[in-house]
C-alpha cells in the first residue's frame, strides 16, 4: 500500500516537483537554522541584527532585479523555439538591474538606513556588496529555469551545496562583525551561482552570451513587467519589515524577528513550493489546471495542518535553542506567523492560478492589498512591538486571501464593486451637487421612476438624472414625471406593473428586455444583411466562443471543429484595427434615435476579451459613414433601444459588426478610461439629449 502510494507520487510531476522544492527550502531553512545558531555563538546580538537587515536588502535587491523574468521563464520556456536567446536576455538583464539597484542603495544608504551605511562606507565593502548581490540575483533566476522544465531536482542540488557552504563560512569572517555575517551568506550564494550556470550548460545546452535580444524583450515585456510588479508587492513586507524594525525598535528586535520568520518560512515552504509547481504544470498543459489546482489544495492541507500544530506546541522550545531572550520576545510572533500559514497558502495558490490564466490584474490587486495592509498596520501597531508585527502580518494576508477568493469566483463582480466604490467617493457627491443646483434653477421637483431597479452610482443614468435635477425612485406608487425601464440583466422580467405603466405612459426602453448576444445578432442580421455568427462544426478559420449573457468578457479564440455548447454563441474573429499590440473597438451611445457620443476603446491584443486599457473621444462622422450611422440607428429602433450603448467593431474588409447592446450603460471611470474633460463633456451631451429627446413632453419619439 505504501509502495503504491510512493510510486504514484513519483509519477506525478506536480507532487514530485513540489516535494523537491519543499525539500530544497527545508534544506535552506535547516542549514540556515544552524547558520544562525553558529552566528549566535560567534557574534554579538546587535551584529546579528544589523546583518539580518543587510541580508534583507540583498534579498530585496534580488527580487527587484528579477524584473518578472522568473515568471516569464516558467510561463514561456516550455514552448519556446529560442530558449537560449530567452535565457541570455533574461539573465543579462537581471544582472545589470541588480548592479544598478545595489549601487543606488549604497549611494543613498546614509539616508535610507544610517545603521547600514556604517557597514558600506568603504570602497571594498560597497564593491563586495554590489558584486555578491548581483550573483545572488542571477542565482535566483536560475531556479525558475529548472522549474520551467520541471527539473526541480537541480534546485535541490544547488540549494544543498549553497547551504552546506553557508554554515562553514562564518568561521572565516569572525573578525569582520556584522558585514562578516553578510559576506558568509552572500559568498554561499556565489557558490550556488557557479553551480547553477554549470548545470544549465551541461544539462540544458545553455550557451552563455552577452547579448540582449530586442525582439524577445518586446514579446515578453508586458507579462514580465506585470509579474515583476506583483512579485515585488508580494515580498515587499518580508524585506521591508526588518529595516523598519531595526530603525524603529532596534537591532535586538530585528534579530528576534528574523529568526522567527526564518522558522515561519520553513512552514510556508509547503504552500509556496506547491504553488510554484502548480504554475509550472499549468504552463506546460493548461487543460489540466483545474485538476492540478484541486490536487495542490489537498496536498497543502495534508502537510500544512500538522506543521502548524507542531509550531504552536513546540515553537517556544525551538526558540530556546537560540537563547532564552529569543523565546521570551519571539514566541507570540511565531504563533501568529504559524496561524497565518492558512491565509498565506490561500494567497499563494490563487496567485499561481492567476499566473497560468494570465490574469495579471488579479495578481497585482491581491498583492497590492497584502503589501499595503501589512506595512501600514505594522507601522500603526509598532507600539505593540513584535506582537503588532504579527497581527499586521495575519490581517494583511487574510484580506489578500479573501480578495483572491473573490477574484477567483468572479473578477467582474469584484472590479464592478471597486468601480462602484470609486464613483461613490467621487462622481456621486458631484452628482448630488448638480442635482441640487438643477433643482434650484428649475424651481420645481422632478422625479424619475426607474423600474424595476434603480440605477446604481456607477451607471450613466444615475449621474445623468442627478445632473438634470431628477430624484430617482423605483416605487411606482410615488408621484413621478417620467418612466424608464431599468433592469441590469440580460433577460428582463415580464412584470404586471410594467404592463400597467406602459398603458398610461411612454416607458423609455420598455421594448428592450432581451439584450442577449443571440438577439443582438438576429436584429443585426436583419438590418445589415450579414451575421457574425458561425457554425463551430464547419467554420474553417479562427472563431470566438462567448457566453450568450451580457458583460461576461469570457471570449475564447478557437480553431477546428467543435460541438456547440449550451449557453454559448460562436462568432468569427473580427480583426478590429489591431495595431501596435492594441485592438480597437467603438463604443457608441445612442439616445432617442441619435448617436450623441462615441469613443474608441482599446484592449491589449494578447487579452482582447479582458478589460479596456484606454479610450479616446471620437466624433461619429469621423468613425462612421452616413450609411453605417443610419443602419446603427435602424438597429436600435428594431431592438427597442431608445437609450443605451453599443459595442461596434470594424473588420479588415471594412464592414462593421454590432456585437453587444446594453440598456443599462456604466459610466467610464474619469481619469482612467477617459480624461476628466471628456467625462464632463460626455455627461453634458448625454444629459442634454436625454432631456430634449426622451424626458420632455415634446421629446422626439
Amino acid at each position: 500500500m505504501v509502495l503504491t502510494f510512493l510510486r504514484k507520487i513519483y509519477r506525478d510531476s506536480l507532487f514530485l516537483n513540489s516535494l523537491y522544492l519543499m525539500s530544497s527550502t527545508a534544506v535552506v531553512a535547516g542549514f540556515g537554522f544552524f547558520f544562525w545558531l553558529i552566528n549566535a555563538q560567534l557574534f554579538l546580538t546587535e551584529e546579528i541584527g544589523l546583518a539580518t537587515a543587510l541580508i534583507s536588502v540583498m534579498n530585496l535587491v534580488s527580487i527587484l532585479s528579477l524584473i518578472g523574468f522568473n515568471a516569464t521563464f516558467i510561463r514561456f520556456l516550455p514552448s519556446s523555439e529560442r530558449p537560449n536567446d530567452k535565457l541570455n536576455t533574461g539573465i543579462l538583464l537581471v544582472g545589470l538591474t541588480s548592479i544598478v539597484l545595489t549601487g543606488t542603495f549604497v549611494a543613498f544608504s546614509s539616508i535610507i538606513s544610517p545603521s547600514l551605511h556604517s557597514l558600506l562606507n568603504t570602497p571594498a565593502t560597497a564593491g563586495a556588496f554590489i558584486f555578491l548581490s548581483m550573483l545572488c540575483a542571477v542565482n535566483a533566476i536560475t531556479d525558475s529555469v529548472f522549474l520551467a522544465h520541471r527539473q526541480t531536482k537541480y534546485v535541490f542540488t544547488v540549494n544543498f551545496a549553497t547551504s552546506f557552504c553557508k554554515i562553514l563560512l562564518p568561521f572565516l569572517f569572525v573578525g569582520f562583525g556584522a558585514f562578516g555575517i553578510f559576506a558568509a551568506a552572500a559568498a554561499a550564494q556565489a557558490v550556488g551561482f557557479v553551480l547553477s550556470i554549470t548545470i544549465l550548460v551541461r544539462k540544458f545546452n545553455f550557451r552563455p552570451q552577452f547579448i540582449i535580444h530586442r525582439d524577445i524583450l518586446l514579446l515578453v515585456w508586458r507579462y514580465s513587467a506585470a509579474n515583476y510588479l506583483a512579485s515585488v508587492l508580494n515580498l515587499l513586507p518580508v524585506t521591508l519589515l526588518p529595516i523598519i524594525i531595526v530603525n524603529q525598535l532596534g537591532a535586538h528586535e530585528a534579530a528576534y524577528y528574523y529568526i522567527v520568520m526564518m522558522i515561519g518560512n520553513l512552514l510556508y515552504t509547503i504552500p509556496w513550493a506547491t504553488a510554484r509547481s502548480l504554475f509550472a504544470e499549468g504552463s506546460n498543459d493548461e487543460s489540466l489546471l483545474t485538476a492540478n489546482f484541486k490536487k495542490a489544495i489537498a496536498s497543502i492541507a495534508f502537510l500544512l495542518t500538522p506543521s502548524i500544530l507542531f509550531l504552536l506546541i513546540a515553537g517556544n522550545y525551538i526558540l530556546h535553542i537560540f537563547g532564552s531572550d529569543f523565546a521570551t520576545e519571539g514566541v507570540t510572533l511565531l504563533r501568529l506567523i504559524a496561524i497565518s500559514g492558512v491565509v498565506v497558502s490561500t494567497v499563494a495558490i490563487f496567485g499561481s492560478f492567476f499566473q497560468v490564466k494570465k490574469n495579471l490584474l488579479a495578481i497585482i490587486t491581491v498583492n497590492t492589498i497584502s503589501a499595503a495592509t501589512t506595512i501600514t498596520l505594522s507601522l500603526l501597531l509598532l507600539p505593540l512591538g513584535l506582537t503588532g508585527i504579527g497581527i499586521a502580518w495575519f490581517v494583511g494576508n487574510s484580506i489578500a486571501a479573501l480578495t483572491g477568493y473573490l477574484l477567483y469566483r468572479g473578477p467582474e463582480d469584484f472590479y464592478g464593486k471597486a468601480r462602484e466604490l470609486l464613483f461613490v467617493k467621487t462622481a456621486v457627491p458631484i452628482s448630488k451637487v448638480r442635482y441640487l443646483r438643477a433643482r434650484y434653477q428649475r424651481g420645481t421637483r422632478k422625479v424619475a421612476l426607474c423600474y424595476p431597479e434603480k440605477p446604481r452610482p456607477f451607471h450613466n443614468l444615475y449621474l445623468i438624472l442627478h445632473n438634470l435635477g431628477y430624484r430617482i425612485t423605483n416605487n411606482p406608487k410615488e408621484p413621478y414625471d417620467v418612466v424608464i425601464h431599468f433592469e441590469d440583466t440580460t433577460f428582463g422580467r415580464h412584470l404586471p406593473v410594467m404592463a400597467e405603466l406602459q398603458e398610461k405612459h411612454h416607458v423609455i426602453n420598455a421594448a428592450c428586455t432581451d439584450i442577449s448576444k443571440e438577439r443582438v445578432d438576429a436584429v443585426f442580421s436583419e438590418v445589415f444583411g450579414y451575421s457574425s455568427f458561425v457554425d463551430p462544426r464547419t467554420y474553417p478559420g479562427t472563431y470566438v466562443r462567448k457566453s450568450n449573457l451580457n458583460t461576461t468578457h469570457d471570449g475564447k479564440p478557437m480553431q477546428g471543429p467543435t460541438a456547440p455548447e449550451e449557453g454559448y454563441i460562436y462568432q468569427m474573429l473580427i480583426n478590429s484595427d489591431c495595431q501596435d499590440g492594441l485592438c480597437r473597438e467603438m463604443r457608441v451611445i445612442v439616445i432617442g434615435g441619435k448617436i450623441v457620443v462615441m469613443f474608441y476603446r482599446y484592449r491589449y491584443a494578447h487579452s482582447r476579451f479582458s478589460h479596456v486599457c484606454k479610450s479616446e473621444w471620437v466624433e461619429p462622422d469621423t468613425a462612421l459613414n452616413k450609411e453605417d450611422q443610419a443602419k446603427i440607428l435602424s438597429f436600435c429602433d428594431k431592438f427597442g433601444l431608445e437609450y443605451g450603448e453599443l459595442d461596434v467593431l470594424r473588420h479588415e474588409d471594412g464592414r462593421i459588426y454590432i456585437l453587444d447592446a446594453n440598456n443599462t450603460p456604466a459610466a467610464p471611470v474619469s481619469g482612467l478610461h477617459i480624461t476628466k474633460s471628456e467625462f464632463a463633456k460626455s455627461l453634458a451631451l448625454q444629459s442634454k439629449h436625454l432631456s430634449e429627446r426622451l424626458l420632455t413632453p415634446h421629446a422626439v419619439r
